[in-house]
C-alpha cells in the first residue's frame, strides 16, 4: 500500500493549516530568509521550519543499533581529544593547504601549555544513512556513518518539537487512519532535556570547583550574526532557565567589547562570570572576520570556563580524523576489541590522498568518471555545502595540485533505500508535494571528561533529516532538508 497516502484536497488544506499553526504556536520556527535588498535577518517575525507531514518509515532494528553505539563513539572522540601526538600528526598532513585548520591547530599549539580547565564538554551528533550496499562478505550493510560532529551540532531543540508535532497530528483519528503504517510507534525523543542535562552537569562541575564570584555564573552561547536558526538555540536557553541556569548570547564582535579575563583566568562578560562556553559559531572561516575574533577564541580557550568544544575537540571532528579511524591499527589505541567490533561495522571506505596504497587508489579514482560516481570528495569543513559529488570530482581534482588534495578525503557514497516517499512542507508551499526522499539519522550525545577520566557519557536523543533524493546536500535552514521523525517499522 502506497506511503505516504493520497489525501483529499479539502483535508490537505486542513492538515497544512494545522501543521503550520502547531509550528508557529510551539516554537518550531526559523527567522525568515534575508530579503533581496536586505542585509539583516528580521528578528520581529518567523516562519515555520521545514518539516515532514508524516513521520518517515525507519527500520527499528537499525534505529536501536545506532542508539546503542552512541556512547562508544563519544568515548572514542573523548579519548582522541586527549592525545596531543595523534592530533599533531593528523593536522600536519592537512595544514599546508587548509589555512583554516592550520589556524585552529596553530592556536591550539600556542595555548595548550596555558590551558587551566581540565574538563571538556562534547555535545556530539553521529549521522547515519541506511545503506543497501553489501560488504566484502555479501552482507547488506544496513546502517553506515556519514560523519561525526563535534561542534555546533544543531537541531536538538527543533527535533524535539517535530516529535511533538507528529504526536499532535496522530491525535486526529482521520490522520492516523490514512495508512496502516501509522499504527506503528513513533520513536521517542527527549533531545532538548537530555542535551540540557549535559550542560547542567558541566555547569555544576564549574560551580563546585571553580566559581570565584558570589553569584551563580552564566552559560555563554557564542553565536553567529544573521542566524536564522535562532529558536533551536533559544529552546535550549529556555530549558536551562527553567533549571535556574541563565545564559547569555554574544557574537565574537560583541565579545571583543564585553569579554574580559581576570588574573585568575575567570572569564566574564560585562562582569558576569561564565561557567560554560557553547559554540554555535566558530566552525567556519567566515566566523573569524578579524584578528579580534581570533583573540576572543584565544581568551576563552585559556579561561577557567568549560568549553563546548575545546580547540582539541573541534580539531578531532575534522574529516581527516574520520578517515584515519577506519584503520583498525589506529582504532585499537582508543577502544577495546569489543568496542571496536561494535562501531567498525558502520564505517564505509574512506581514502586519503597520500603515498600509501590507499592514497594511490584515491588519486586513480579521481581521474576516472565511472569510478567517481561512487564517491564524494570532502574537505575539512563543517556546516554543509562544501562537498564535491560523483562525476564533478574529476573536473574539480584536475584544477588542484596533487599535494592540495591531501587536505581532502574521498568517501564511498552510501546507497540509501529507494522508493521511500513523503510530503515535505516548507513555509512557501501552498499544497502538498510528494517527494522521493532520503532520511539521515543523527544520534546526539553529551560527554564531560578531563585529562584522566570520562566523568559523564550519555545518549541525548536523535534527529531525523529528510531531503529529496535529487539533492546531494542537506541543509535544513536553507530549505533543502526538512526535520522529520522516525516511524519505527
Amino acid at each position: 500500500m502506497q506511503f505516504p497516502p493520497k489525501i483529499e484536497q479539502e483535508y490537505q488544506k486542513e492538515l497544512i493549516d494545522n501543521l503550520r499553526a502547531y509550528c508557529l504556536g510551539n516554537g518550531l520556527v526559523l527567522l525568515p530568509p534575508v530579503g533581496k535588498d536586505e542585509k539583516q535577518v528580521k528578528t520581529n517575525m518567523a516562519v515555520h521550519a521545514p518539516v515532514s507531514l508524516f513521520p518517515t518509515p525507519f527500520p527499528k532494528k537499525l534505529y536501536d543499533e545506532a542508539n546503542k553505539v552512541g556512547v562508544v563513539f563519544n568515548e572514542l572522540y573523548a579519548n582522541i581529544a586527549r592525545d596531543v601526538g595523534f592530533i599533531d600528526e593528523v593536522m600536519s598532513g592537512i595544514a599546508r593547504y587548509d589555512t583554516f585548520q592550520a589556524s585552529l591547530w596553530g592556536l591550539w599549539k600556542e595555548l595548550r601549555g596555558e590551558i587551566c580547565q581540565p574538563n571538556q564538554l562534547l555535545v556530539s551528533r553521529s549521522d547515519y544513512l541506511c545503506n543497501t550496499s553489501t560488504d566484502a562478505h555479501g552482507n547488506v550493510r544496513g546502517l553506515s556513518q556519514v560523519e561525526f560532529n563535534t561542534i555546533a551540532s544543531s537541531f536538538g531543540g527543533l527535533s524535539n518539537k517535530v516529535n511533538e508535532l507528529h504526536q499532535y497530528l496522530y491525535n486526529d483519528i482521520r490522520y492516523k487512519n490514512l495508512h496502516p503504517l501509522l499504527a506503528n510507534p513513533l520513536a521517542e525523543n527527549d533531545t532538548l532535556s537530555q542535551i540540557a542535562d549535559g550542560f547542567e552537569h558541566a555547569h555544576q562541575v564549574y560551580k563546585s570547583g571553580y566559581l570565584r564570584s558570589k553569584h551563580s555564573p552564566y552559560i555563554l552561547f557564542v553565536v553567529q550574526d544573521n542566524e536564522r536558526n535562532v529558536f533551536d538555540q533559544r529552546l535550549l536557553d529556555f530549558e536551562l532557565s527553567r533549571r535556574n541556569i541563565r545564559t547569555i548570547r554574544r557574537t565574537f564582535s560583541q565579545l571583543s567589547q564585553q569579554a574580559s579575563l581576570s588574573d585568575d583566568k575567570v572569564l566574564k562578560v560585562n562582569g558576569i562570570e561564565i561557567s560554560v562556553v557553547y559554540y554555535r559559531s566558530g566552525y567556519s572561516p567566515d566566523d573569524y572576520k578579524s584578528q579580534s575574533d581570533w583573540d576572543i577564541r584565544r581568551m576563552i580557550e585559556v579561561s577557567l570556563a568549560i568549553k563546548c568544544p575545546t580547540l582539541a575537540l573541534q580539531l578531532v571532528g575534522c574529516k581527516k580524523v574520520q578517515q584515519v579511524l577506519v584503520d583498525d591499527a589506529v582504532l585499537h589505541k582508543y577502544l577495546n576489541p569489543n568496542q571496536m567490533k561494535k562501531i567498525s561495522k558502520y564505517f564505509v571506505d574512506i581514502l586519503p590522498f597520500d603515498d600509501s596504497e590507499k592514497g594511490k587508489r584515491a588519486h586513480a579514482i579521481v581521474k576516472d568518471k565511472a569510478q567517481c560516481s561512487k564517491y564524494v570528495l570532502k574537505p575539512q569543513r563543517e556546516g554543509g555545502g562544501n562537498n564535491i559529488y560523483k562525476e564533478d570530482i574529476v573536473a574539480f581534482a584536475k584544477k588542484m595540485k596533487t599535494d592540495e588534495l591531501s587536505s581532502y578525503i574521498l568517501m564511498e557514497l552510501i546507497q540509501p533505500p529507494e522508493k521511500l516517499h513523503n510530503y515535505l512542507v516548507r513555509f512557501t508551499d501552498d499544497s502538498l508535494v510528494e517527494a522521493d526522499v532520503v532520511s539521515e539519522l543523527g544520534i546526539y550525545g553529551t560527554v564531560l571528561f578531563n585529562n584522566h577520566t570520562i566523568v559523564r557519557n550519555e545518549d541525548a536523543g536523535h534527529l531525523l533529516r529528510t531531503k529529496s533524493r535529487q539533492s546531494d546536500e542537506g541543509g535544513v535552514a536553507v530549505g533543502i532538508s526538512v526535520i522529520d521523525e522516525c516511524l519505527l517499522v
